[in-house]
């Protein structure tokens, strides 16, 4: 399983646009994976104290070491 680092909206989206092939969603993460199905990215999203979607959420690219 790679690791990941947070990134720039821009950072983000110039991933997403060279490698996205599919997405997987979730209430609170969505996942998208390229086309050997590994996940290059993830969206995490966070409730507040009343249990509400907040507006912010961390994009997360995956970094690969040679192990993965």
């Amino acid at each position: 399983m790679p690791e990941f680092r947070c990134v720039s909206p821009k950072e983000f989206d110039s991933i997403i646009d060279e490698q996205f092939f599919r997405d997987e969603h979730e209430l609170l993460e969505s996942r998208f994976f390229d086309r050997q199905d590994r996940i290059i990215a993830r969206v995490v999203r966070y409730l507040d104290e009343e249990g509400e979607l907040v507006p912010e959420a961390d994009l997360m690219l995956a970094v690969y070491t040679g192990e993965d």
